[in-house]
Order: structure tokens, then C-alpha cells, then sequence
């Protein structure tokens, strides 16, 4: 049997729109700026998106293609299986142990930030501020103490750009599960999260930011980040 016969034909389809865009000397930058952890075609986003676009606008979600583009040897795969999540526009609160598995596999950044989005859209827009019921909200907060720091990274960023509709008390109790002394509390990636979150909701809520500076003790650069903004 030939490998393919196992592939989804929307994978089959996104294969046959990037192949031909191929960049040899791009995708060795691409590479070295990723610490050589992932192969590239050397793609950049803009044209990959392009090329992908009437494909993913056909589709609701579909999980064979997410998992044949995360299998895939080439990380532009992965970010093609990031963009169609993102078109679901409230993602399944049921379905987040999927994402989590997407999350720590061929974890880095790019991955995870990109799937940290989905995971806030399954809290939807017009949420409570603090609603503990909710089964997103629940999950949420267990991966804010999971056994993988990238999972832990997820959860923190899970709600930017949620302004006024950010859960402030889901935010505070995953910032707290892993501040500076907590398992994963003196990494770099959480430390960045942290401060990312704050900056974030600063925008729109510079007061609540301020006071969770006074209460909480964050790592100096939590702190740098989350008052990028403060004058």
C-alpha cells in the first residue's frame, strides 16, 4: 500500500498547493531561526496562507487534516493546521484534550501560541467574567498545573485579546499555578507568558494589572514585560 492511500484528501490538497513553493535557501533560515528544531519548505506566511486558503474556506473542522499536517515533516504543515483551527470561531469545549495533545507535540513557541488562541475562542466572547462552570474555563485551569510546561504556556496566553471579556479570575489562578518557585515557575517561556498576559490585558484594564503586581512576587522579567506600556 502506498503511504499516501492513508493521507486525508484535504492534506493532499494543501501538500499539492505548497510543494511547488518551495525555498531551499529560505527554509535554511527558517530553520536556524527555530534552533534547527523543525525542517521547513521555507515558506513564508503570507504566500502560505495564500495557497491554502480555498482549501481550508471548504472545510468545517476536520480533524484527519489537522493530524496528517501535524505529522507532517515540514513545521509549515503544523502552521497550516494552526490557521484552519483558528477558523473555528467558538472551538469545541469537548474537544480540547485533541488540542492539548496537538499542544505538547513538536512543542515550540510558533506551535503553542498559535493553539493558545483556539483554546480562548472554546471560552467564547460574550462569557461571564468569572464563570467557573464553564467546561473550557475548567480545562483551562487544569492545564494551568499540567505535567508539560508548554500546556502551563497555553493556558497563561490563553485569553489575549479578550479585553473586557477576559476571565480575570481564570487568569490570575493560572498566573499563580506557576509563578517563580512553582514547577515550571523559573522558566523563561512561563515568565514570558505571564508578562505577555499582563501586557495584554493592560490595555484595557491597567488597574487590575497594577494591583496583581503589588500582591504577586513575578519574576523580573514577568514584570519588564507586563509594564511595557506603563508610564
Amino acid at each position: 500500500m502506498n503511504l499516501t492511500d492513508n493521507l486525508s484528501e484535504a492534506f493532499c490538497e494543501v501538500r499539492a498547493a505548497l510543494e511547488p513553493l518551495r525555498d531551499d535557501a529560505a527554509a535554511k533560515a527558517m530553520a536556524a531561526y527555530m534552533k534547527n528544531n523543525f525542517e521547513f519548505l521555507g515558506i513564508k506566511t503570507t504566500p502560505r496562507r495564500k495557497a491554502v486558503a480555498p482549501i481550508l474556506a471548504r472545510r468545517s473542522l476536520d480533524w484527519p487534516l489537522v493530524w496528517d499536517c501535524w505529522h507532517a515533516d515540514a513545521r509549515e504543515y503544523q502552521y497550516v493546521a494552526g490557521d484552519h483551527l483558528r477558523r473555528i470561531k467558538v472551538f469545541p469545549p469537548a474537544q480540547l484534550d485533541s488540542l492539548r495533545e496537538l499542544i505538547s507535540t513538536k512543542s515550540w513557541w510558533d506551535s503553542v501560541d498559535s493553539l493558545a488562541k483556539v483554546a480562548g475562542s472554546a471560552l467564547g466572547d460574550a462569557a461571564p467574567p468569572t464563570d467557573r462552570a464553564h467546561p473550557a474555563s475548567q480545562v483551562i485551569r487544569a492545564w494551568a498545573n499540567d505535567r508539560n510546561m508548554w500546556v502551563r504556556r497555553a493556558a497563561i496566553i490563553s485569553q489575549l485579546g479578550k479585553r473586557e471579556a477576559t476571565d480575570l479570575q481564570l487568569l490570575a489562578d493560572a498566573i499563580e499555578e506557576n509563578l517563580p518557585g512553582t514547577r515550571f515557575g523559573n522558566e523563561f517561556f512561563i515568565s514570558k507568558a505571564i508578562g505577555w498576559a499582563l501586557r495584554d490585558l493592560y490595555r484595557t484594564n491597567p488597574s487590575w494589572v497594577l494591583s496583581f503586581l503589588d500582591l504577586h512576587g513575578v519574576a523580573n522579567l514577568t514584570r519588564r514585560e507586563a509594564l511595557k506600556h506603563h508610564r
